[in-house]
């Protein structure tokens, strides 16, 4: 009987040993691999571009769900800017991109003036918006820039950024102030609700919904250096910011704004009263909705809080008392000095006369 050799046998375990440890190191990597590339299909299967981000709910049942990568197919854009608080201070300024609010409603019809715009987080929180937040002409961008509903901040994009997907308002001015809130408000909305600006900007968006209009929209178009079609939601804006009462001698009360506050709108196409172009002269002709004109000297009309555009007398609406959603009024002179609905304003240097 041949001896066992006991390096022979040390060897011999050592050889298994390291075949095992190999072998199990093989099917383990194995198993890593199998994990790896079944994890990559899954990424694959469940691609975030067919990953629903936001459901617009339309009028007359118009509902669309639409996914990340529709949203990505749309026009990119991308602001820079912070927003203020109702304590007056300031977040920090980032970089956002996203794609226009408009651009992502039209997905599902659009809205008509006098629409409004509820945009609601997933956790409930939610800020109405009207339609000229949605569709801004120069006046608003001005003070709110074109809404985005942003998917990223500062080169990290959703899902990866958690507040995303965020609607975000910057102006070009790069700071959305709460006075820039105030400005772009409708009445019953916004600033009118919560004097912060932050409070417009709504994180985790998950739907959007269009709320048809519960008024019909009327319009004023206001010429001068600039041009203005005012809405029946901005008259209703200016009539909050300004608005008064005033009395005449026979104890009539007329609501309403002063005419010159809508004269600052186009007077130098700087959007505010220029009281020292008024004082140099110029002429305003108003002209109602069936042909009648009235005109004014700047001098006249200036700081004069006596000459209105009135939307209620004694407290009566004059659209339910008239027909007519305004009418001008020269209170102190106790006359109705238009006696049509008021449709233009214009501005013209004091050598043009409309004949």
């Amino acid at each position: 009987m041949t001896s066992k050799n006991p390096i022979s046998t040390k060897t011999m375990l050592t050889t298994m040993l390291l075949v095992a440890i190999l072998v199990s190191m093989g099917v383990f990597s194995s198993m890593c691999i199998d994990r790896v590339e079944k994890k990559g299909d899954s990424k694959e299967e469940v691609s975030i571009d067919n990953e629903v981000v936001v459901t617009i709910f339309g009028p007359d049942g118009r509902n669309v769900t639409v996914t990340y990568g529709e949203i990505m197919g749309l026009a990119q854009h991308s602001e820079t800017g912070t927003v203020q608080n109702r304590f007056g201070n300031w977040g920090v300024v980032g970089t956002y991109n996203g794609v226009k609010l408009a651009d992502i409603v039209d997905m599902s019809g659009g809205m008509d003036y006098g629409d409004t715009l509820k945009v609601e987080s997933s956790d409930g929180y939610a800020q109405i918006f009207s339609y000229h937040n949605v569709y801004p002409d120069d006046f608003w961008i001005e003070y709110q820039g074109n809404p985005l509903l942003a998917f990223g901040l500062d080169g990290t994009n959703y899902p990866d950024w958690d507040e995303g997907p965020k609607l975000i308002m910057i102006p070009p001015d790069g700071e959305f102030s709460n006075d820039d809130c105030n400005w772009t408000s409708a009445v019953g909305q916004g600033y009118f609700l919560n004097p912060s600006a932050g409070a417009r900007w709504v994180r985790n968006v998950e739907s959007i919904e269009i709320i048809p209009k519960v008024a019909d929209e009327w319009f004023i178009k206001i010429t001068g250096e600039a041009t203005k079609n005012l809405s029946r939601t901005e008259y209703l804006m200016f009539n909050q910011w300004y608005g008064r009462t005033v009395s005449d001698d026979k104890e009539n009360n007329y609501t309403g704004v002063p005419l010159w506050h809508f004269l600052g709108l186009v007077d130098d196409g700087q959007r505010h009263f220029n009281e020292t172009l008024s004082n140099e002269g110029y002429h305003v002709f108003l002209f109602d909705d069936v042909g009648n004109r009235v005109d004014f000297s700047s001098n006249y009309t200036a700081k004069n809080h006596n000459i209105l555009l009135v939307s209620h007398i004694n407290g009566e609406s004059v659209l339910d008392t008239l027909g007519w959603p305004l009418v001008l009024m020269d209170v102190k002179n106790g006359s109705l000095v238009l006696h049509g609905n008021v449709a233009s304003i214009i501005i013209e240097p004091p050598d043009i006369l409309f004949m």
